[in-house]
């Protein structure tokens, strides 16, 4: 069922199957919950991102949180789908006719020891963006829930995920948030995306990925 007037709306999305046994159901499910917000003189803005920064950006001024800048490009001739499994780790496509795009941003580790740190971190952030949100409801942005529950499970495998973009000018222009981890730390990306935005596969150890040309960290 649809509801185009409804101000708040939730879903549930539930498939179930018997287990071997024939006695019990098993099943896997999504619960949702959407919220329309009236926008202040019924207009919306492009993302402030300075306001925002200034609130995150001191939470991870920590002793024990290293960080490097990065710069992640493609070119025009840079075919995104053919090196997608190879190369790139994930992409989000703007539907231009050429590749071209990039991320360029700080990356910020907290090790894999300090999960406590890392929990902290991940929930201070989560939860000044969800208030920045609530706040300023007439901004550009796609939040994400759930995005440190998601990346806090992959206990032995490498994984990043979008908490917040906000768009931040004209074309497709933003500013990126996101959570990561691999078996040697956590990690957390603030960047400023621009067109075709491509992650690549060696995220976490790139400070440079340049028309497919790499540079890594200095690993100590």
């Amino acid at each position: 069922m649809f509801y185009p007037e409804a101000l708040e709306t939730v879903f549930l999305n539930y498939t179930a199957s018997p287990k071997p046994c024939g006695k019990h159901i098993r099943g896997f499910g999504t619960l949702g919950y959407n919220k329309r917000l009236p926008l202040p003189g019924g207009k919306s803005y492009y993302f402030d991102k300075q306001p925002y920064l200034d609130k995150i950006i001191p939470v991870l001024k920590r002793k024990d949180i290293k960080s490097w800048s990065f710069k992640w490009a493609q070119s025009d001739d840079y075919d995104i789908d053919a090196h997608h499994d190879k190369e790139i780790y994930s992409a989000t496509r703007v539907h231009l006719p050429k590749n071209a795009g990039q991320m360029i941003g700080t990356m910020y580790f907290i090790p894999r020891e300090k999960t406590r740190l890392a929990e902290e971190i991940f929930t201070a952030i989560d939860s000044i963006t969800l208030n920045y949100t609530e706040i300023h409801p007439e901004q550009m942005f796609m939040y994400i829930y759930n995005v440190k529950k998601e990346v806090m499970q992959y206990t032995e495998s490498s994984y990043i995920s979008t908490l917040f973009e906000g768009t931040t000018g004209k074309g497709h222009v933003s500013t990126c948030v996101l959570f990561g981890i691999t078996p040697k730390g956590y990690y957390v990306a603030i960047a400023d995306s621009e067109n075709n935005a491509c992650i690549p596969k060696e995220w976490s150890t790139l400070k440079s990925f340049f028309y497919g040309e790499k540079k890594y960290i200095k690993q100590k």
